[in-house]
């Protein structure tokens, strides 16, 4: 049975079609050491220990790939899935969904990914971040337009922080591209139209890959290539994959992901 993580917070696309949209929060407890020591020992159940380890962080599209993984004992990977519900990198309320999870919550991924390196000590940390991340955004009550400098600051100061945190640990920061987003007529009604809008999803990718070109231990993989090649009917709703379609990408992503792993010891602890 594929494992998922807890998830820090819970959030949803609330909102009538045609209505002017207010945010809605559903929020849950903060996930605790001891949750993520039950994933772990989940995860040691089914994947064989000499496996490597890593840590998939993100929002729901993390999640919804996570999925597929740890779904049997010779994967070639263990993947602990702490994608958070809800959130993206960035400081500030996004401006433009008719759901926000409290920025407050959100800022607390840091503590939480350094808490789960603790717990798997990976080698490496894969981000997969994008529903989240654009949008205009609310930050000490100022608006940072949609594809500003001011904005790409606000994401580049989150990339850098998810960079010192790896660092840290010793392991590699290893970017996934966005892949395309097609959100089908229900999900739609529950979103924001900007979900769908590609000059978004290339906005945030090339900010990606520029981040990734400047900075030493950063890796880039583009999974919009892969991801964006498959039918609509490995997605659940245009965005998320289904469990079948998350299975075929680790099929294409593992290998690339090993290939990128450094030889040596598992992350260290936080210190």
């Amino acid at each position: 049975t594929p494992i998922v993580a807890g998830v820090v917070v819970a959030a949803v696309f609330l909102g009538t079609a045609g209505a002017t949209p207010k945010p809605a929060v559903v929020s849950g407890p903060v996930v605790t050491r001891a949750g993520l020591e039950l994933q772990r020992l989940a995860i040691d159940r089914v994947v064989r220990p000499s496996a490597p380890r890593i840590l998939l962080a993100g929002d729901s599209l993390a999640l919804a790939l996570g999925t597929g993984a740890n779904a049997h004992p010779d994967d070639a990977l263990g993947v602990a899935n702490i994608g958070l519900l809800g959130c993206g990198l960035q400081a500030g309320t996004p401006i433009g969904p008719p759901s926000a999870t409290p920025a407050a919550t959100c800022a607390q991924w840091p503590d939480f990914w350094r808490k789960a390196l603790d717990v798997f000590r990976p080698r490496a940390i894969v981000l997969l971040a994008g529903a989240w991340d654009l949008w205009p955004r609310e930050v000490a009550g100022r608006t940072l337009p949609l594809y500003s400098t001011a904005l790409a600051r606000n994401l580049d100061a989150a990339l850098d922080r998810a960079h010192t945190i790896a660092e840290d640990a010793h392991v590699p920061l290893v970017i996934l591209t966005v892949p395309c987003l097609h959100p089908n007529a229900d999900m739609l009604v529950r979103t924001a139209p900007g979900l769908a809008d590609r000059r978004r999803v290339q906005w945030l990718n090339r900010r990606y890959r520029e981040f990734a070109s400047r900075t030493p231990g950063v890796q880039l993989i583009d999974l919009a290539h892969r991801v964006c090649a498959l039918p609509r009917s490995d997605f659940v709703d245009g965005v998320h994959l289904t469990l079948a379609g998350a299975r075929s990408v680790w099929t294409w992503l593992a290998p690339r992901l090993i290939a990128r792993l450094p030889s040596g010891p598992a992350a260290r602890a936080p210190g």
